[in-house]
């Protein structure tokens, strides 16, 4: 009857215990989608690699501006300004994959940066993974109001009057624009010096004082200079006239084929980030781009929304 007893009790024990560990295990499983449930619980860091007021900068602000209402945080923007955007790319490379930092992205660290440089701080394809596509910059050759060209044509021949005495601004080494500027060279067969610079704010001012005579550059940052009658437009760089400056004659029209280039811009995260994180951004930057405050300000200032999902976007990442 004792060994009975003990049986019984020693059941009963084993019987508490598993029932114990079973409620244990439920618990940090709801623990865990929690947890999970809760993502964002502190403010996101969006790392834009170029300064304050360039056409980057302003999108983040834009899109960061929307994220308290589609994440219940803050998202705030950081400017990591330099070196072709390695600076700021290799802080997200670095940081913690845990969803709290991203990259806003652009063709010069995807596709440019690891083309045109020996050795980079970063490999796009390994450190980054694909969060969101949001824009297409289609660019507009601008020059100081103060340069006696009014046409691309007697750009050509003031340049090729005077070879080298022309400057091109750009907002760094192997931007878009910097490779616009080139690719126009190449095909008007002319000398022009390039000037880059860390951002809009000292670009600007130098441009309308015709201390550089010409940029290709974003319409929506030139917007107010070209209203103003500060700066001048003379072309595009896409396919056809556009629906913002539909006077202003394409690239193509002018003869020049290959001068058809604009920078997009995308959501980078760093490799590792978790796939529901990753998946709880996507769908915030998708609402953005859909929202009237947001995406929809964006076509009349020249800025072409092109929403990608994370695998659309690896895939152009790869073609472009």
């Amino acid at each position: 009857m004792s060994n009975t007893m003990n049986t019984s009790i020693n059941t009963a024990s084993v019987s508490r215990r598993s029932l114990t560990a079973l409620l244990a295990g439920l618990s940090l499983v709801a623990t865990g989608a929690l947890a999970q449930s809760k993502y964002p619980e502190k403010p996101i860091t969006l790392v834009v690699p170029y300064g304050a007021g360039t056409g980057t900068d302003a999108l983040g602000r834009l899109l960061a501006s929307a994220m308290p209402k589609l994440l219940g945080q803050p998202m705030i923007v950081d400017n990591k300004a330099g070196a072709s955007a390695q600076i700021g790319t290799q802080v997200v490379t670095r940081s913690a994959p845990d969803g709290y930092t991203l990259l806003l992205g652009t063709d010069q660290v995807v596709c440019f940066n690891p083309v045109l440089f020996k050795s980079l701080p970063y490999n796009a394809t390994r450190d980054l993974i694909p969060v969101a596509g949001l824009t297409l910059h289609p660019y507009v050759l601008a020059v100081a109001s103060e340069l006696p060209v009014r046409s691309v044509a007697e750009l050509g021949v003031l340049a090729k009057a005077k070879p080298g005495s022309i400057s091109f601004a750009s907002t760094g080494v192997a931007t878009s624009a910097h490779l616009t500027g080139e690719l126009f060279k190449a095909e008007a067969k002319i000398e022009m010096t390039h000037v880059p610079y860390q951002s809009g704010s000292q670009l600007f001012p130098d441009l309308v004082a015709n201390r550089v005579q010409l940029m290709f550059y974003p319409y929506q940052q030139l917007k107010p200079f070209l209203d103003s009658g500060k700066v001048r437009a003379l072309a595009t760089t896409t396919e056809r006239r556009t629906a913002f400056l539909p006077n202003v004659p394409a690239m193509p029209e002018l003869g020049f084929p290959r001068t058809v280039l604009g920078a997009w811009l995308s959501i980078y995260a760093p490799a590792g980030t978790p796939a529901d994180r990753v998946a709880t951004l996507t769908e915030a930057f998708k609402k953005a781009m859909e929202m009237p405050d947001v995406g929809g300000t964006l076509a009349p200032q020249g800025v072409l929304p092109s929403y990608r999902t994370p695998t659309e976007l690896a895939a152009f990442g790869a073609a472009q």
